[in-house]
């Protein structure tokens, strides 16, 4: 079930309780020798080999990535408790909310963009709160525990989200 450690490396697991309640082991494991230097991988119960959510070649790209989920998961709780309609039922969910919501804006989002790319424009960029909306609630349908009631809250909830992103952003 966890990782398999070769023996030229180093393990350092983290048992987080998903919010289906099944157990998702979180390791850091740093090669001796070998780039890239440190990598965090995700098992579970159900998948025989874990695999690679992050990998840095030093501790430096390693904190800034923690960081920025760490930054995420506090926007997004932000936003759970501004707008009415958000819900986050546990920290656990909330991490694995913004980590999800990180991977569905860096994959997901940017093929939407491309694909209504022409009604952006004719909606002078307006259209990109339904995108963002779109990708919250996508969130919000993939994880347990976290749940929008309406889009219009999802389209609050992602306004929040980007205000408060621009202003830890614009004080780097």
């Amino acid at each position: 079930m966890g990782l398999k450690t070769r023996a030229s490396a180093i393990a350092t697991p983290c048992e987080i309780v998903s919010p289906d309640n099944s157990l998702l082991t979180f390791s850091r494991k740093r090669a001796i020798g070998k780039t890239p230097a440190y990598s965090w991988y995700l098992s579970t119960p159900i998948a025989e080999n874990p695999f690679i959510i992050f990998e840095a070649e030093d501790k430096t790209a390693m904190k800034a990535f923690l960081g920025r989920l760490v930054i995420s998961a506090l926007g997004l709780g932000l936003t759970a408790y501004i707008v009415p309609g958000i819900r986050i039922g546990s920290i656990p969910t909330l991490i694995f909310a913004a980590l999800l919501l990180g991977m569905v804006n860096a994959v997901i989002k940017p093929l939407f963009f491309i694909l209504t790319l022409p009604i952006t424009i004719l909606t002078l960029g307006l259209f990109l709160l339904v995108i963002n909306a779109s990708m919250l609630a996508l969130v919000a349908a993939l994880l347990p525990g976290f749940t929008i009631s309406t889009f219009f809250s999802a389209v609050v909830g992602s306004i929040v989200l980007s205000i408060f992103s621009w202003l830890v952003s614009s004080t780097k």
